[in-house]
């Protein structure tokens, strides 16, 4: 009868294991750059001009954002669920706008608990060829 009980917690135990293997929980990502001000040249080539202090930079489908500093630089922490099982790796899409209107998107991937440099955003005024 011991054994039973023995072998009952045992097959317990490993079950909430298997369970905690499977669960979630929240961690962020972190993405770091810059946002720089720009134009583009008459060959067509895009050229950053100087840093943007005070531009928004925001990640699609979430409510985190932020606003770079004086240097251009900035910081988005971004919520997100830890998986244990398959990749967690996700696709996210950060944006940078100046007050005047201007954007730049790029797509980068990350996972909870990375830091992810995004590559520099060149805001400058977009005109039709």
């Amino acid at each position: 009868m011991k054994q039973h009980f023995y072998f009952i917690g045992l097959i317990f135990s490993f079950l909430c294991l298997g369970c905690q293997r499977n669960s979630t929980f929240k961690e962020s990502i972190t993405f770091k750059g810059f946002v720089y001000t720009g134009h583009k040249d008459q060959a067509g080539n895009i050229i950053a001009d100087t840093p943007l202090g005070n531009a928004k930079v925001v990640c699609t489908n979430t409510a985190e954002e932020t606003k770079t500093i004086q240097d251009g630089s900035y910081v988005l922490n971004v919520n997100a669920v830890r998986w244990f099982k398959g990749s967690d790796s996700e696709t996210y899409v950060i944006t940078a706008l100046s007050q005047d209107g201007f954007n730049e998107k790029t797509s980068v991937s990350g996972k909870p608990g990375d830091t992810v440099t995004v590559k520099s955003f060149v805001l400058y005024h977009h005109t039709e060829d």
